[in-house]
């Protein structure tokens, strides 16, 4: 059995090749042909579309491989297991930020085809769509850094705003991540003690709920005796208990940018019992 399809339109990207294409995709135009252009009309009312495209340059022989870009050292999974480019039909699935429409022209970001690539077919996200506490594969980047890379990405999602509060519990997050594993399970436990956003960021990051089972807890935090407020996520997964606390008022002195080129000792006191 065979199935034709033809595309819809194209990518126009600055990038021209997978290997340099950034793991969550960056701004790219996606020009529909003219023939479909009605098929547009409305689509504006959208912040995010899945896009449907064709990897025209991935490795179609490939069944097994190892997510290497993320973490060299992770484990062989056959293809059907990840979002990896190389499979027998390369079809990819994206979800992209809708920026504007200009005629047959979609602006968007965090779209990861490259330069060329045929588009396949363009669908609304949808509120239905999301799955709160997805299981999922342990495939975690190798360094810290790139985990706070895409807690943030995720926070950003959730919040919708960077703020000093996302900034430190992306922080809390990645280091909790890189301890315990993924903090979306249902054996990790969250406790937090701070500001509504840094609790909003740590919630939305953790997938937890306040029931059924219920996995976070909130207290506002109040000044000590020495005027000092400190903001603590406390993490438990079985035996094993984490602590991270900072204060919060010298840290919010600080500009977002000077905040996050601080090194994780200079912010945070981390007590890890196992």
């Amino acid at each position: 059995m065979s199935i034709e399809i033809e595309p819809i339109g194209h990518v126009i990207s600055e990038y021209a090749e997978p290997d340099i294409m950034p793991i969550h995709g960056r701004t790219a135009i996606i020009e529909i042909d003219p023939k479909y252009q009605d098929g547009l009309k409305m689509i504006e009312y959208n912040s995010h579309l899945w896009v449907m495209s064709w990897f025209h340059k991935a490795n179609r022989q490939k069944l097994t491989t190892t997510p290497c870009r993320i973490d060299p050292n992770l484990p062989e999974f056959g293809v059907f297991a990840l979002r990896t480019p190389p499979r027998p039909n390369p079809i990819a699935l994206s979800l992209v930020e809708l920026v504007r429409v200009e005629g047959n022209k979609l602006y968007v970001n965090k779209y990861d085809a490259i330069d060329g690539t045929p588009v396949l077919d363009i669908k609304p996200y949808f509120q239905k769509d999301i799955v709160f506490s997805p299981k999922t594969p342990d495939i975690r980047p190798a360094t810290l850094e790139r985990k706070r890379e895409w807690i943030k990405e995720e926070a950003m999602r959730h919040h919708q705003e960077l703020c000093h509060a996302l900034v430190i519990g992306v922080r809390m997050a990645a280091i909790a991540e890189m301890t315990l594993g993924k903090l979306c399970h249902d054996d990790v436990i969250l406790h937090v003690q701070g500001s509504a956003c840094l609790f909003d960021t740590l919630q939305g990051v953790s997938r937890g709920r306040f029931a059924n089972p219920p996995r976070v807890s909130f207290q506002e935090a109040t000044a000590n005796s020495d005027g000092a407020v400190q903001w603590i996520s406390i993490w438990q997964k079985g035996d094993q208990k984490l602590a991270i606390t900072c204060n919060s008022a010298e840290l919010l002195n600080k500009d977002i940018d000077t905040l996050e080129a601080c090194a994780d000792e200079e912010i945070f006191q981390v007590i890890h019992n196992s």
